[in-house]
This record gives C-alpha cells, sequence and structure tokens, in this order.
C-alpha cells in the first residue's frame, strides 16, 4: 500500500493537533489562519487514515 502524500499545511495542522490536544475545529483554524472549512478537511483527512482522533 503507498503512503499517502503530505502537503505541508496537513502536517501543519498535525503539528498543531498534537501541540494542542483537545483543540477545537475553530482553534485550529485560528491557530493555522485557514478557513474554517479548509481545517475541517484536512483534519477529516488525518482523522480517516489514523492520525488523528475525535474526542468529546
Amino acid at each position: 500500500m503507498q503512503q499517502p502524500a503530505w502537503k505541508v499545511r496537513e502536517l501543519r495542522v498535525l503539528r498543531l493537533v498534537k501541540g494542542n490536544p483537545g483543540a477545537s475545529l475553530t482553534d485550529l483554524a485560528r491557530l493555522t489562519r485557514f478557513e474554517r472549512s479548509a481545517a475541517a478537511q484536512i483534519l477529516m483527512r488525518l482523522i480517516e487514515t489514523g492520525l488523528a482522533r475525535c474526542v468529546g
């Protein structure tokens, strides 16, 4: 199975998720300065690949 190619934006969100456990989607969008919808798409990809998870 081929590894997914990660974009800088995705790695940025992953780093913030790791460094800010429990952060909301709104928090991540604010910290990255991405549109909320863009942050949501990136976060969903991270969740689908098992690199992030939803809590609460």
